[in-house]
């Protein structure tokens, strides 16, 4: 006798809840005689005066068993009248709320349990609102090759610009009239050769200094460098360690994270932005914890730890980037900026954000408003990097030196290191040049290892409005409500591997054309519900990522890698447990918890 399937047991089960409930209220008060005396309405209206939180417990448990009854009613993939397909409706339980709260706290593992049922496509129910779900590589292919005019993304920019960022509620009729002057060409800059050239020379060159002096081994929160301060560092007594080597305990993630936004935020916004706001990066970081809950319209005042300093730091940020805005402005028009010696110097002030700041002030809009749009630029600029490039190093530094040793063998010769004379009888740090072009095009393991570190770490998602006008039919297959949302979560394409959850960057050097296999979607598989597990056809991310970051994550990763060296605390080999645990955000995972390792010099690697 076949088992009955999890949809009837769930049909069972909430109606043995609802006549449970009704059952219990009819009890009680026939149990009093008052439902013959006064019929059920007056029944219902005094028990719900007499008792009215049970009477709302009652009425939204009725509520939700009902819905999950007539969602569940639609569930099984639909014919419409033409033939198309409509797409599996997952039920759900809350009414109007429907996957809200679901989707924001375990997406991964509920769309890894929906894809594995073998569901190209399915949609979820969001405030009310449809909501599709592509898992296919061939169907995400169509999304862009068939319906590049029927999708936008400018709904959820608004959203994002006004809720948190802090722009004004104008925004868009303010930034269409303008795209074609500022933000199209403005994209266009960030794929041009001379402008990222002219970006990753500025980085390079903050790298060259200050990768040697990541970690300045002083006990002084004094003499330490900016990003250290943030790390807790704990410098350990030379006799407790390893031939009396200089070693630091550190808050791993706060160092990477605030070294390499230190290395990268002056060739945006110029050096002299930073020095005069040099708590810039922690307000970062605190508008940052509190995304997900200010794109949902949450005030300062609601009970979140996270979104009274979420709204204090971005207030701050503003202000920051109006007087940056000002300044800028000013220099345009000949004049001197306020605030005189502060702003002395722009010239390192990326074009990008000057061609913003004067097309956004030509255009109209405050001086709120055209600082938020460059804090977008600024944010994006630093959340995702940092902490891509922590996953890495600390990915590479805990796999077995048989796998270590290929991957420096590869990029030595092309972090080169001088050690310069004495200063005063004091060694001084090693001189290191980066040679940029080797690295990308002469080091596939550790191109190889930021593709690996891209899949487990960033799961990011893309977000699309299907145009309100009318429904739209994608790959001649499925029909799709107008006014709809369509996200993709790239991750889902990428956990069809032999060990999907473990860091292995050799999966990657199997094929020769690791990096356009990588950059692009392939749908020569018939059957591309199910990912092929030893090869990557169907991986695929985001082109931008690598198309504006890859070069630079390639460099921070390689020079620190010759530099210095990451052990657990109190040394000795990397076990399992060691490794910090994943939290989601809305930018990708970070750590759990306060990571501490040791980190000391090791120049001499191989």
């Amino acid at each position: 006798m076949p088992l009955p399937s999890a949809n009837t047991l769930s049909y069972a089960y909430s109606s043995v809840c609802l006549i449970g409930l009704l059952g219990i209220l009819a009890r009680y008060q026939m149990d009093q005689g008052f439902l013959q005396e006064k019929g059920f309405a007056l029944t219902l209206y005094h028990y719900a005066k007499a008792s009215p939180v049970l009477s709302f417990c009652l009425i939204f448990s009725v509520s939700c068993i009902l819905t999950r009854i007539t969602s569940g009613l639609q569930e099984e993939e639909k014919i419409d009248s033409e033939g198309h397909r409509i797409p599996t409706a997952i039920p759900y339980w809350i009414p109007y709320i429907g996957h809200a709260i679901s989707y924001a706290t375990f997406s991964k593992q509920i769309f890894e349990k929906i894809r594995d049922r073998g569901l190209p496509i399915w949609s979820l129910t969001i405030a009310g609102r449809t909501h599709y779900i592509i898992a296919s590589p061939s169907l995400i292919k169509a999304i862009f090759t068939q319906l590049p005019s029927s999708i936008s993304s400018s709904g959820l920019t608004d959203l994002l610009l006004m809720r948190f960022f802090g722009a004004s509620k104008d925004i868009h009729k303010l930034l269409q009239p303008i795209s074609k002057e500022i933000h199209f060409p403005l994209n266009n800059l960030l794929l041009e050769e001379s402008h990222l050239n002219h970006a990753i020379s500025i980085t390079v060159r903050n790298m060259e200094l200050n990768v040697p002096n990541l970690v300045s081994f002083s006990p002084s929160l004094v003499d330490q460098s900016l990003w250290e301060r943030p790390a807790n560092v704990h410098v350990i007594d030379p006799t407790t360690t390893p031939n009396g080597t200089p070693t630091a305990e550190v808050s791993f993630y706060p160092l990477i994270r605030n070294f390499v936004a230190h290395m990268i935020v002056p060739a945006l916004v110029g050096a002299a932005f930073v020095e005069n706001f040099p708590d810039i990066f922690q307000d970062l970081w605190a508008l940052d914890d509190a995304m997900v809950p200010m794109l949902a319209g949450l005030p300062r005042w609601f009970p979140l730890p996270s979104l009274p300093p979420a709204y204090a730091a971005r207030r701050r940020l503003i202000a920051a980037m109006m007087e940056l805005d000002d300044a800028i402005n000013a220099e345009e028009k000949g004049e001197e900026p306020e605030g005189g010696f502060r702003w002395a110097d722009l010239s390192d002030v990326s074009e990008l954000i000057r061609r913003r700041s004067v097309g956004l002030r030509k255009a109209g809009a405050t001086r709120e408003t055209a600082a938020a749009c460059n804090l977008a630029i600024l944010w994006a600029a630093t959340t995702t990097t940092p902490t891509h490039i922590f996953w890495i190093l600390l990915s590479i530094n805990t796999t077995p030196t048989e796998n270590l040793s290929p991957l420096l063998r590869e990029t030595v010769p092309h972090t080169s290191l001088s050690q310069p004379p004495k200063a005063f009888a004091l060694p001084s740090p090693p001189i290191l040049k980066i040679a940029l072009n080797p690295l990308k095009t002469s080091c596939p393991r550790l191109l190889a290892s930021h593709i690996e570190a891209l899949r487990l770490y960033t799961a990011p998602t893309a977000f699309y409005e299907i145009s309100p006008k009318q429904d739209v039919i994608l790959d001649d297959k499925y029909v799709l409500k107008k006014g709809s949302g369509v996200h993709i979560p790239y991750n889902l394409c990428w956990t069809g591997f032999s060990e999907p959850e473990n860091f292995h960057p050799e999966r990657f050097l199997k094929d020769p054309e690791v990096k356009t296999r990588l950059l692009g979607i392939s749908s020569n598989n018939n059957n591309d519900n199910k990912m092929n597990t030893e090869t990557h056809q169907h991986y695929h991310y985001p082109s931008t990522t690598g198309a504006i970051f890859e070069t630079e994550i390639l460099a921070f990763t390689a020079s620190i890698l010759r530099m210095w060296d990451i052990v657990p605390i109190g040394g000795g080999p990397w076990e399992p447990w060691m490794f910090p645990g994943k939290k989601r955000t809305a930018s990708g995972f970070v750590p759990s918890g306060d990571f501490r390792v040791w980190i000391r010099r090791g120049v001499q690697k191989l």
